[in-house]
Order: C-alpha cells, then sequence, then structure tokens
C-alpha cells in the first residue's frame, strides 16, 4: 500500500481536511468529557478522605461516669464538631481544647489553636477579611493559621479550627477526648458517586452519539472513492487498510486532543460543586491507567466500528452507484429498554423490602439507568419506522411521501441524527423531575405555630435549676442580644433542667413573648407551653399550638434563645456571632436546623440539572446540525435530481425538516415518560420520604430550547440545499 496513494484518498482536497478536522475534533470532546467525569467520580472518595479529620473519632468522655471532669494532658485534646453557617454556606467547625504544650497538632499546619484562637481554610479567611468582625471574624478569635488544601474537600470549603477553654468545650454535643485528629470515611461520597455517576451517563451518552455521528462526516464521497480505487484495480484489503489507518490515525490525534483538553478544561469544570464544595483542579486529573485506557479504548473502538462498517458496506467498484438499504428494525431492539426497566424496579422492590448497600446502588440504580438509557437509543429505530409507516400510508404530499419512504429505508441513520437530542430530552426529564421532588424543601412554610424564616435558635448550656447565677447570665445575654442593630426581638426557652432543648416535650416562655415567636396567645395565660419539636419542623402540618402552663417558673432553666431579626443578612450574622458566644452550638434557622443529609443531595441535583440538560442540547444540537448536513451531502445527486425534475427549493428544504420531525415524534414522547419513571426510582432509592411533583417551569423552558435548537440546526444545515442541489451535483459515470 503506497503512502501517496493514502493521501491521495484521505486529503486529496480542502473538504477532506475539514471532514477529518470535524472527526478529531468531535473525538477530543467526548475524550475530554469522559476524562473530566472520571476524575470526578474517583475525586469524591479522595476527598472525603482527606477531610475527615474534621469528625475525629470519638474517644474517652470529657466528663467521668462519676462526673468528675476529666483533666487535659500534653497528648491529649477535647474536641467537638460544630455545624456552624454563614448565609446559605455550611461553616465546618471543629472546636478543640488542648495544653499550652499539646504535642497534638491540626492536620497539615502543626499547631492547636488556644482559646481565642482559631484556624481558618483559605476561602474562610478571605471571607472573613472581606466582612465587618461582628458578621463572621469576631466568633473564632484571632487567625493563627490557614489550612493546606492538602487537607481540605475543595478550594471553596469553609473550615474552621477553634481553641476553646475545656468547661466551655464540655458543653458542646458530642464532645469527646482523643489523641489526634483521626476520622472515619462519613460514607456520604457513595451517594454523591451514584448522582455523578448518573451525571456521566446523561453527559457521556449524548456525547458519545456526537462522536458517532461526526465520524460518518462524507461518508458518501469516502464511498465514491472507494469505489474508485476498486475500479481501478485496489483490492479490499487495501481499501480497509487505507480506512484502518485514517481512523486510527485521527482517533489517535483526537484522543490525545482530548486529554489535553480535559487538562485545561479542569478549572472550568472544577467550579461545578458536589457534596458541599467546588473540586480542586487536581481532582478531576485521572489516573495514568485510566487516560491510557481511555485512549485505547477510543482508537480500537472507531476503528473496529469503521472497519465493521466498511464490511457491512462492501464497497466494490460500483459501490457508490446506488443506495444500500437497511435491515427492517425489529422488535427485538426493545429488549435493552425492557431490561432496564425491569433493573430499576427491582431496585424499587428491594428497597421497599430494606435492602441496601452499594451493590444494590450502584448496580441496579447505575446498571438499570444506562440500560435503560441504552434501551432509548436502541429502541429508536424500530419505534422510527413505525412511526414513518403510518405517516405513509396517510402521506398527502410529495415531500411527505419521499421523506417517509426514506425513513422506513433508512430507519437507523434517520434516527442516529436525532438521538442525541431524544436522549437529552431524556436526561433533562430524568434530573428535572428528580429535582423537583427536592422543591418543598427549598421553601420553608410560614405562619402562626412555626418559627419565622428571619429567626435564629440557639442551645444554651445545660444547667441546674438552682443555679441563681447562669439564669442571671442568660438574663443579660438576653438583654445584649435584643440591643442587636437588626434585632426586633428575643426570647428564651425555659425548661426542666434534666433535660436540654433537643430533647424537650414542652417549653415555656412568656406570654409577652408570643408576637415575637408567632406563636397564638392564650387569653388570661401568663406563661405559654409548647411543644418545641412542633415549632422547629419543616412541614406546615407540624405547627405548634401554645397552652397556658401551669409550670413553676422556679423550676425552669433557660434551655434556648430564639432570635427574631429583620431579615437581612447582616443582622443575622451579627446575631449569630453574638449568640454563638455563650451558647453550645451554632445559631440555626429553621432551614438550616432541617437541611440535612439527602436533601443537599437532591438540591445540588436541582442545579446539575439544568447544567447538564444545556450541555446535553448543545452537544444533541451539534449532533443535529452535523447529521443534517452529512444527510445532505451524501444524497446531494438524490435530491439534485428532485430538482432537475422541477421540485422546488422549498419542497426540498421541507423532505429534510420531515425526515428530522419522524424520529422526534415517535420517541420524544416515550423519552418523557421514561424520564419521570426513572426519576422516581431514583427519588426512591435516595431518600424515601420523597415525592416525585410536579418539574419547574425551567424544565418546559428547557425544553422549548431543544426545540427550539432542533428547529434552527435543521435549518441552518438546510440552508446550503440550493448550492449543494446544483446541476453539477447530478453528474457521474
Amino acid at each position: 500500500m503506497s503512502w501517496g496513494l493514502v493521501r491521495l484518498s484521505l486529503v486529496g482536497s480542502r473538504g477532506s481536511w475539514g471532514r477529518l478536522g470535524g472527526i478529531v475534533g468531535g473525538i477530543a470532546l467526548g475524550t475530554a468529557v469522559f476524562l473530566l467525569l472520571a476524575g470526578a467520580f474517583t475525586a469524591l472518595q479522595t476527598r472525603d478522605d482527606r477531610s475527615t479529620w474534621t469528625h475525629p473519632v470519638p474517644g474517652a468522655p470529657t466528663v467521668a461516669d462519676d462526673g468528675t471532669p476529666v483533666a487535659l494532658t500534653d497528648d491529649l485534646v477535647a474536641a467537638a464538631t460544630v455545624r456552624d453557617h454563614h448565609g446559605d454556606r455550611d461553616i465546618t467547625r471543629l472546636d478543640v481544647a488542648a495544653t499550652p504544650g499539646s504535642r497534638v497538632a491540626v492536620p497539615g499546619v502543626g499547631v492547636v489553636p488556644q482559646p481565642g484562637e482559631y484556624i481558618a481554610s483559605p476561602a474562610l479567611a478571605a471571607l472573613a477579611d472581606a466582612l465587618p468582625p461582628d458578621q463572621l471574624a469576631d466568633r473564632y478569635g484571632t487567625r493563627i493559621a490557614t489550612l493546606p488544601d492538602d487537607v481540605l474537600v475543595g478550594p471553596d470549603s469553609l473550615v474552621a479550627v477553634v481553641g476553646q477553654d475545656l468547661e466551655t468545650l464540655r458543653t458542646r454535643p458530642g464532645a469527646t477526648l482523643v489523641g489526634d485528629f483521626t476520622g472515619t470515611p462519613t460514607g456520604v461520597s457513595s451517594g454523591y458517586q451514584m448522582i455523578v455517576g448518573i451525571g456521566a451517563i446523561g453527559v457521556f451518552f449524548p456525547v458519545l452519539l456526537f462522536v458517532s455521528i461526526v465520524t460518518q462526516l462524507g461518508a458518501a464521497r469516502r464511498s465514491e472513492r472507494f469505489a474508485t480505487l476498486r475500479l481501478i484495480g485496489a483490492s479490499p484489503a487495501t481499501v480497509r487498510r487505507i480506512v484502518a489507518v485514517e481512523t486510527v490515525g485521527t482517533a489517535l490525534i483526537g484522543a490525545l486532543a482530548g486529554v489535553g483538553l480535559a487538562w485545561l478544561l479542569r478549572p472550568v469544570a472544577g467550579h461545578v460543586a458536589l457534596n458541599g464544595a467546588e473540586f480542586f483542579p487536581s481532582d478531576l486529573t485521572p489516573s495514568a491507567p485510566v487516560t491510557l485506557g481511555a485512549v485505547v479504548a477510543v482508537v480500537v473502538g472507531t476503528t473496529w466500528a469503521a472497519t465493521r462498517r466498511l464490511r457491512r458496506t462492501g464497497i466494490g467498484p460500483l459501490g457508490a452507484s446506488a443506495a444500500l438499504h437497511e435491515r427492517r428494525p425489529s422488535a427485538w431492539r426493545l429488549v435493552p429498554l425492557v431490561a432496564g426497566l425491569a433493573m430499576l424496579g427491582g431496585l424499587y422492590l428491594a428497597v421497599r423490602a430494606g435492602a441496601s448497600g452499594e451493590l444494590i446502588g450502584f448496580g441496579l440504580l447505575l446498571g438499570g439507568f444506562f440500560v435503560t438509557t441504552l434501551g432509548v437509543v436502541v429502541a429508536g429505530p424500530w419505534l422510527t419506522y413505525r412511526v414513518s409507516a403510518l405517516a405513509a400510508r396517510r402521506a398527502t404530499s410529495a415531500a411527505a411521501v419521499i421523506a417517509g419512504s426514506r425513513v422506513r429505508r433508512h430507519p437507523v441513520a434517520v434516527f442516529r441524527s436525532v438521538s442525541g437530542l431524544v436522549v437529552a430530552v431524556f436526561m433533562v426529564t430524568v434530573f428535572a423531575a428528580s429535582a423537583a421532588s427536592a422543591s418543598p424543601y427549598l421553601g420553608l412554610a410560614v405562619g402562626t405555630g412555626l418559627m419565622p424564616p428571619d429567626a435564629l435558635v440557639a442551645a444554651l448550656p445545660p444547667t441546674p435549676a438552682d443555679d441563681a447565677e447562669a439564669a442571671e447570665a442568660a438574663e443579660a445575654a438576653l438583654v445584649r442580644v435584643r440591643a442587636l442593630d437588626g434585632v426586633t426581638g428575643a426570647a428564651l426557652l425555659r425548661g426542666a433542667a434534666t433535660t436540654d432543648l433537643s430533647g424537650a416535650d414542652q417549653v415555656v416562655v412568656p406570654a409577652a413573648d408570643a408576637a415575637t415567636l408567632d406563636l397564638d396567645p392564650v387569653a388570661g395565660a401568663d406563661l405559654l407551653a409548647f411543644d418545641p419539636r412542633s415549632y422547629l419542623a419543616l412541614e406546615l402540618d407540624g405547627r405548634a399550638t401554645p397552652v397556658a402552663a401551669d409550670a413553676d417558673p422556679a423550676t425552669l432553666v433557660p434551655l434556648g434563645l430564639v432570635v427574631r431579626t429583620d431579615g437581612t443578612p447582616e443582622a443575622m450574622e451579627r446575631a449569630r456571632t453574638a449568640v454563638g458566644a455563650f451558647s453550645s452550638g451554632a445559631p440555626q434557622t429553621r432551614a438550616e436546623l432541617n437541611y440535612v443529609g439527602n436533601r443537599r443531595v437532591l438540591d445540588e441535583l436541582s442545579l446539575l440539572a439544568y447544567v447538564g440538560a444545556l450541555f446535553s442540547i448543545a452537544i444533541a444540537g451539534c449532533s443535529l446540525a452535523v447529521a443534517t448536513a452529512a444527510a445532505m451531502l451524501d444524497r446531494r445527486r438524490v435530491l439534485g435530481l428532485l430538482r432537475l425534475v422541477g421540485m422546488p427549493v422549498g419542497q426540498v428544504r421541507r423532505i429534510v425538516a420531515l425526515e428530522a420531525a419522524a424520529p422526534l415524534l415517535a420517541v420524544l414522547g416515550l423519552s418523557v415518560a421514561l424520564g419521570i419513571g426513572v426519576a422516581w426510582c431514583i427519588v426512591e432509592s435516595i431518600a424515601g420520604d420523597l415525592t416525585i411533583g410536579m418539574p419547574e417551569p425551567a424544565y418546559f423552558v428547557t425544553l422549548a430550547v431543544g426545540v427550539a435548537v432542533a428547529l434552527g440546526m435543521v435549518t441552518a444545515a438546510s440552508g446550503s440545499i440550493r448550492k449543494d442541489t446544483a446541476v453539477s451535483a447530478t453528474r457521474f459515470e
């Protein structure tokens, strides 16, 4: 085989260079997306492992069984993790108490803060420096060091290690004595890995289809060249070798370019927050074996597909003179779709039966989602054929007859052109419907009997009933808080001395504070009693109903403090800082008090839904434009003959539009229905207390954008019909 022959047959014209460039670009994009997703998938566990020190393994309690306080040593510190907040962001705060000569050190720093000192992450340090001290920095004291990146989840992580005296730290829930800051993985990464896996499948399928379509660029023109080579004496083996050289070369260059593109896109992709933090660029760098495996898989896969396609085409000396009809799709194409739905149904039944574990989550959830998505693609040609057959019987125009005939003869090729958009709609529906289940937790119910959204609640350190000094200190703190700028009211929640706020069945407040707390007044009562758990609940049906209290005020102690603000961010943060100085934990709003666990997963899924949707629709739009343009180039002779016999250009454009519309009409409704069903299975497996709701308006806007993109791409691609179907296009020997 002559290299001159290879060059002449593959890059013999400017159009050939453009075709090869398009193939290389498509493969590069697909490889880059895959590598970024692979890096994110593996980085979640790495991030979890390096940040576990903020939740140290519990050791001995700070108070012995006989009530005697345990003393600290140079090899032992007291620690407690507190969930603090600033605005809508979480702050991981690790309170520590240590001796001045302590040999226990904070990871990455080498020292431990003393009372009045703190160590901050770079993001928290920058935030504290940008705000007035009474809104953040005064909560912690004097900053003595900054945490390095290798002990943080991400670049935007807000982490503080705060020095405390031992007496204060003993009031923190979960306070314990530890010999080091070794922690154990929290276990949330597996849930997020499932979310990333779902997102990876959702983005990778449109990209994979895009690459498949791009590699078809100029297929008919190449067939003509290969037929010419056969006509002048080239053997089938020679043609296959030329195809292999082209495929291996473009795939290798595209895959290597994709590795470089992924490396360049890491800082941009890292801004997508997951598990409460963004990614360091290094987190999105997959390992060398994964990168090498991706390059090899791309080269081998594309080469195998190209040679297999050539064998099936069977190009001979007259191979370009007639179009080859595809085999009629059979109902067996529905098998992957049914199998995927069966896996997801099995997941639902397993969860309902109480089964758990990563095998079920990763096996049935990700496996079922992948197989269902594959089933949509595989079943698409069969549905397209059925719809086209029905439409052909009802055709009333020449354009409809011609378009229906081509769809029936080439259902796979026709569906391939819109498969990216069909999969994108399926993914958008899955993500949007899943995110809609989180919407009840994004907006708080308001009304009497529920703590107002602009209020903060903080638990106070437990005190004995006869501790008059502690009671006076609480009253003095109440006066100071009420005097803060932006605070509109405050009230002490009192209860039995034998419990704390989290375990109290009933708390008591003066009747004069009912308006501040948004409680219904009780006629003639001086004290009101109500259930704090109902008052702090998230849902409307959890509202508290106050009654007249008959408790003896002398037997009650301060359990908590509710602070009402004007709702401005400045007032909220000043109140957090002031109340946090004497409370046993960080003050929280009612939303923050309930904003835990799976709800954050679903909230972040809401954001990722539309990021992935827009990306998928953009890729699908490019796929549709490329496929439409490629189909017109491959059929320019047929379309030129139609124009030669008198068909107007508008009718030719209508043929192209109908060919694109047929598979969309066939599968679009099914994609939406399947997306809702799959979303239901995902939500049920992640959080059984949620139900699928009506998608947000953004979902319908996204669908409208997808349809507009499809119409725009078809219109743009068909704009060159007049030039591409000129008389010269009908010439052949």
